[in-house]
């Protein structure tokens, strides 16, 4: 159901694999985490969203990618304002 990582729900040999599997699961729990903790808000992953018959792939993609995007945009948001705050405040402005 995951487009880019389905092999990792497998066991696979190499090592990086094994290392990308873990990111993986990093990933769905991170999801799922920021689900709970915005009541609803942010989308479950799309593995998790599998359990509503009701949900076609394509809802589900949408969903999901709508998370991403929000998510990322407020990371940044929040990454521009301490930036912002530690950075630019303490080093004076020369003209």
């Amino acid at each position: 159901m995951a487009r880019f990582s389905a092999p990792y729900q497998y066991s696979q040999p190499h090592y990086i694999d094994r290392i990308l599997q873990k990111l993986w699961l990093v990933n769905i729990l991170a999801r799922n985490i920021l689900n709970k903790v915005s009541f609803g808000v942010l989308p479950p992953p799309m593995i998790m969203m599998t359990m509503d018959k009701k949900l076609t792939y394509r809802q589900m993609a949408r969903k999901g990618d709508t998370g991403t995007a929000v998510t990322v945009l407020v990371l940044a948001g929040v990454l521009l304002k301490l930036v912002k705050k530690y950075v630019f405040a303490s080093s004076p402005i020369m003209i």
